[in-house]
């Protein structure tokens, strides 16, 4: 069995109610210090959408996500190690992509030309997508050392495209509240379907 521990906790939207977000963070705070309890202090830290690694890196972070700022910087001040995650190049052409393919336009002459293109930008996020999702894995197997511990902070349908190796211990972190969430979620889902049928 390998002794690279990965804690798996998946990033929750800022679009969740301030109640439920802030006893999220609090219950994953507490479950991971259980964890390191178990397996040993924490080594290594790695965020979605950071391709930097020390002060530039937590500074992208900040940005993201302030909840998930203040558990690195208190993993960090304990001697922790941010990494860097994602490939710089392939972030910013799926972001770049995704930017394209939402936007809409009105004007029938640009449409007839986007038409041409847009399979083009739509081949190209796929594979960018899919080489990210090698390419994330990867980049923990080869920076987390044996013996070692990291925190992987990732939303979880990212998480299910991937393919960790057996090398990595992969440790899912679910705190209780996560279920009512997700409840939240679905029922903004199909308010947001109902709402549309009606229009």
């Amino acid at each position: 069995m390998s002794n690279k521990n990965l804690f798996f906790v998946p990033l929750i939207g800022a679009e969740v109610p301030e109640e439920l977000f802030n006893r999220y963070w609090s219950e994953v705070e507490a479950q991971l210090s259980r964890l390191e309890k178990i397996y040993g202090q924490i080594n290594k830290l790695y965020h979605e959408g950071n391709y930097a690694k020390g002060e530039e890196g937590m500074q992208i972070i900040q940005k993201i996500n302030e909840r998930t700022h203040q558990l690195f910087k208190s993993r960090i001040e304990k001697g922790a190690e941010l990494q860097d995650l994602e490939d710089k190049e392939l972030f910013w052409e799926i972001a770049d992509c995704q930017l394209f393919l939402t936007f809409r336009f009105s004007s029938k002459s640009i449409l007839d030309k986007l038409s041409k293109i847009t399979p083009e930008i739509y081949e190209a996020y796929k594979n960018a997508m899919k080489n990210r999702n090698e390419y994330i894995p990867k980049r923990v197997l080869d920076t987390l050392k044996e013996g070692e511990t990291g925190i992987l902070l990732l939303r979880e349908e990212e998480r299910i495209k991937m393919q960790f190796p057996p090398e990595i211990n992969l440790i899912l972190v679910r705190p209780p509240v996560l279920s009512d969430i997700e409840k939240w979620i679905r029922e903004q889902e199909a308010k947001y379907a109902e709402d549309h049928e009606k229009e």
